[in-house]
């Protein structure tokens, strides 16, 4: 007789710890809300799980061992599967697929995450699917689109309010400005009326953007340079105006917009009431561009009468050069002239809301 003894200690301690990682993972995969199972190629249902609170309570019994279309799913909820398993299958690459099912309890989402099986040899491919209830996340997010829409309302409602009021005050204006005689008093009010068109006209933008953050400066400054070109009397028989904004989606924020608006205001009044005295004709042009990353660039150039010598812009009584250089300093900006054929203006300032490329 013969005996063979044989130490399987190391055996046992690593089938010990195979156990346990089976247990644990058994105990992660259970403690996870979502439904899971695989799909072989011919789409037949292979091993299946679902714990205790996901919203579908099936059985396996009723899928393991049967192909897909023999489950009785909705034809809708049926092709997307479908559509997902094959592609996977085809790729070998993750897809996902999102789909809605009517239960007793109510209409409920499912987005499905389908990943490839690893194969080896002898092995026929397939797949495996987890399905996740958003159905929460789904009403949580129409809840929120619907407050969005809400407020967005109210918004538009605010700014066109505001406009429909500095539209009154304007409209006050140019009655008094019609029962005026004095021509310094004309002035005064027709220079107050072109400021306050220029903040009704930002707020009327506004309300008929999408975008009620920012102001977009290309459509702004077409139709205010058009809106002063028109009430600059008769000047404007003898003057041209224009206007370019370089990119076209080159936009400013709400606070900034009314100073960037009145600048401008400024700007373009001063040059159509002094730049062209007499019967003098020319053109103004106004250009805003990025000069560099969220940094804009305001020029306004005329070809009118240079200004005098001796006169220092920013040390004048001129109320509009006053607000101007006011204005640039409350954009955190830098103002430059140049006196060559004409009076150009730049005016810098940042422009944090610009964040394209």
């Amino acid at each position: 007789m013969s005996t063979i003894v044989r130490d399987i200690t190391e055996r046992k301690r690593m089938e010990d710890q195979l156990r346990d990682g089976e247990n644990r993972l058994r105990s992660l995969i259970a403690s996870l809300d979502d439904l899971g199972f695989t799909l072989d190629q011919d789409l037949r249902f292979g091993p299946f799980h679902q714990s205790d609170r996901a919203t579908l309570f099936l059985k396996p019994e009723q899928f393991v061992g049967k192909r897909l279309e023999e489950i009785g799913l909705p034809e809708f909820v049926w092709g997307c599967i479908y559509q997902a398993v094959r592609e996977t299958l085809q790729t070998r690459k993750p897809t996902e697929a999102l789909y809605s099912l009517d239960l007793p309890q109510g209409s409920a989402w499912f987005e499905m995450h389908v990943t490839a099986l690893e194969t080896t040899a002898g092995t026929r491919p397939g797949v495996t699917c987890v399905v996740r209830d958003i159905t929460a996340r789904r009403r949580a997010d129409e809840a929120l689109r619907a407050l969005l829409a809400e407020q967005t309302v109210l918004l538009k409602e605010v700014h066109h309010r505001v406009k429909n009021h500095l539209q009154i005050v304007s409209s006050l204006l140019d009655l008094q400005q019609r029962r005026t005689q004095d021509d310094q008093l004309l002035n005064t009010l027709a220079s107050t009326r072109n400021r306050v068109r220029s903040m009704a006209l930002i707020h009327e933008k506004l309300y008929q953007s999408d975008n009620l953050a920012n102001l977009d400066l290309a459509s702004h400054l077409a139709e205010l340079c058009r809106q002063l070109h028109s009430s600059a009397g008769n000047v404007r028989n003898r003057v041209r105006s224009d206007a370019a904004v370089t990119p076209q989606n080159l936009a400013v924020g709400l606070d900034q917009a009314v100073p960037y608006g009145l600048v401008i205001n400024e700007l373009v009044s001063n040059a159509l009431k002094y730049a062209f005295p007499g019967k003098r004709t020319g053109g103004i042009r106004v250009t805003l561009e990025r000069s560099k990353p969220q940094e804009v660039l305001l020029t306004v150039a005329d070809n009118g009468v240079d200004l005098p010598a001796a006169l220092d812009p920013g040390h004048t009584n001129s109320l509009g050069l006053k607000l101007g250089f006011l204005l640039t300093r409350q954009l955190h900006g830098s103002v430059t002239f140049e006196r060559a054929s004409g009076t150009t203006v730049h005016i810098r300032f940042p422009n944090p809301s610009d964040t394209t490329s």
